[in-house]
């Protein structure tokens, strides 16, 4: 059977949640995997061992760890939530030329795979050099005509990158066409890689977007799916899930991120971390109201904290 090249990124702050995306993809596909993890100096040998060493279980991959520090032309985009390992994705072909790739699948870290990505490595790329999925998030900016900081619509943003705003696809899920960008798609490519990030909202999604709008086929929209923001949803279609875990956004889908979390060494680490975050939002959010004073506020807060755990537990222990 042919093997499925997976390829991530992560720098040090995202190696949890990356490892936790290759888990889940290993563990729901049958076939081999190929796993090429693109990352940098801050990923120190100890944390590379261990990431290496958490997939030896698994019989259906191999595992591998590429160095990209000084590799990439990094650049900084307008907003810091955006680091430089967005662009890592860039030097996919570039990595990959002498290892006799010639397709591989790109996800983002804060993703996780429900459905054999076998799957979607089979999909029929027709001549293109990319596979992506439309952004349905963007289709529902536009909805709203909510203004940016500079003055324009979303809708008016997202013209000035692609001819068909309904066309505009999301880089978080990619299959890329490596034979083909080789063979007639290099200076495209290296244009991409080239462009200044600092004039996007979404820099390596507009970048993408941009240069190579006429190059894509369009996968279901099941293989990038924003999590439902309400509990007891569903997306039943879904076969990876975007989930953004670090946002603490308490979906039903946490479960199965956790889930997956559980073959990984960050389990306590992140649980951990996890745990603090919200509680701290929650107490800003005690605070902020006017009508108790702060102790006061706290007090109520610890109460109701104490008493809604130990009707849960005891709720579970019923069960």
């Amino acid at each position: 059977m042919v093997e499925i090249p997976l390829v991530l990124t992560c720098d040090r702050k995202y190696l949890p949640y990356t490892t936790v995306c290759a888990v889940s993809a290993v563990r729901k596909t049958k076939r081999r995997i190929l796993l090429y993890v693109l990352t940098d100096e801050s990923v120190t040998a100890k944390e590379r061992k261990a990431f290496l060493e958490t997939f030896a279980p698994f019989g259906n991959v191999k595992a591998e760890i590429i160095d990209v520090s000084g590799i990439a032309p990094f650049r900084d985009s307008a907003f810091p939530q955006f680091p430089k390992i967005v662009y890592y994705r860039f030097l996919i072909p570039q990595l990959l030329e002498g290892k006799n790739v010639e397709k591989c699948i790109y996800l983002d870290s804060d993703m996780t795979v429900l459905a054999d990505i076998g799957e979607l490595f089979d999909t029929p790329l027709h001549g293109k050099l990319l596979g992506v999925c439309r952004d349905p998030v963007m289709a529902e900016q536009i909805g709203k005509q909510k203004k940016l900081p500079d003055g324009r619509t979303w809708l008016e943003y997202v013209q000035s990158i692609v001819k068909k705003p309904e066309n505009y696809f999301v880089s978080a899920c990619l299959v890329l066409n490596l034979k083909e960008i080789r063979a007639r798609g290099q200076e495209l490519w290296k244009k991409a890689m080239h462009m200044d990030g600092t004039n996007f909202y979404c820099p390596d999604q507009d970048i993408l977007n941009m240069v190579f709008e006429d190059e894509v086929t369009f996968l279901p929209t099941a293989w990038c799916c924003s999590p439902p923001e309400t509990e007891g949803a569903s997306v039943p279609e879904a076969k990876i899930l975007h989930v953004k875990m670090w946002t603490t956004s308490l979906h039903p889908s946490d479960d199965i991120w956790f889930r997956d979390l559980k073959f990984t060494p960050y389990y306590y680490r992140v649980r951990a971390e996890y745990l603090a975050l919200l509680f701290e939002r929650s107490v800003n959010n005690v605070l902020r109201p006017p009508r108790h004073g702060a102790v006061k506020s706290v007090l109520l807060f610890v109460w109701y904290f104490l008493a809604a755990l130990a009707a849960r537990f005891s709720g579970r222990q019923k069960r």
